[in-house]
């Protein structure tokens, strides 16, 4: 991603957590996790779609972003959603062929257009 890029979402990052994971908000979630040597908790705010047994997550930065690196060091997060929280397991990155079932075909469009291939899914704790 471009500088540009990076600069708008830090200017979103602040409304977007404020917004994140309720019902009347829906593609965006709170991905809540830990730093990997502060232990500090985050709030994410990322666009999460829910898929059968969990969650898929793009990744428009790639897998070096620090919320990936701790989910996937920890092996676990919460995602907030819709208005419920839900505990998360078993982080796995797939590509998007695998992740594009996942959007709507403007989602789709969208993503393609940014370049992203790269994406997260992240399995419900209760469903494995």
């Amino acid at each position: 991603m471009n500088l540009s890029m990076r600069s708008a979402t830090r200017a979103f990052n602040p409304i977007g957590r404020a917004l994140a994971g309720h019902r009347w908000f829906k593609l965006y979630g709170l991905l809540v996790h830990r730093g990997r040597g502060s232990g500090r908790e985050y709030r994410t705010p990322l666009v999460i779609r829910p898929v059968e047994g969990g969650f898929v997550i793009p990744m428009p930065f790639g897998d070096k972003t620090q919320w990936a690196k701790n989910v996937v060091a920890a092996g676990r997060a919460q995602i907030v959603w819709n208005g419920r929280t839900y505990d998360v397991t078993s982080p796995e990155l797939i590509d998007g062929q695998t992740a594009a079932p996942s959007f709507s075909g403007a989602q789709r469009s969208a993503i393609e257009k940014l370049g992203m291939a790269t994406f997260m899914r992240l399995h419900r704790a209760d469903t494995t």
